[in-house]
């Protein structure tokens, strides 16, 4: 299943010289990918993800907090993915959770070249 969050965050500028300070906003599409991403999720994953590239955002965030199982296309989906965001001018993060059967997987994204990603 996959859910869709988008949210705003806010910052203040450091370089405010007027006493009024500035915001800057941090748009962040966060997707929920629960259960398992074989093929058919990662497509749909895939699709949501992209949509990041047309709208004004500066991260996607893919929780896997309540990831079962990942195959080979959900890695592929996210190393893909990962150079494609670069290359919009945005990131990719992927959060994970502890536990052991977490740190299989960020032992697994790490593999696949997905280290930077890692949120």
């Amino acid at each position: 299943m996959i859910r869709r969050r988008a949210r705003s965050r806010a910052r203040e500028d450091d370089h405010n010289v007027s006493g009024v300070a500035p915001r800057v906003h941090h748009v962040i599409a966060e997707l929920d990918a629960r259960g398992e991403i074989d093929s058919h999720a990662a497509m749909c994953l895939g699709h949501a993800i992209s949509e990041g590239h047309t709208s004004a955002i500066d991260l996607v965030l893919v929780d896997l907090r309540d990831l079962t199982a990942i195959d080979a296309a959900g890695l592929e989906l996210f190393r893909v993915h990962s150079a494609d965001c670069q290359a919009h001018g945005l990131s990719l993060g992927l959060l994970i959770s502890g536990g052991e059967c977490h740190d299989e997987l960020a032992e697994v994204l790490m593999l696949a070249g997905l280290r930077s990603a890692i949120a």
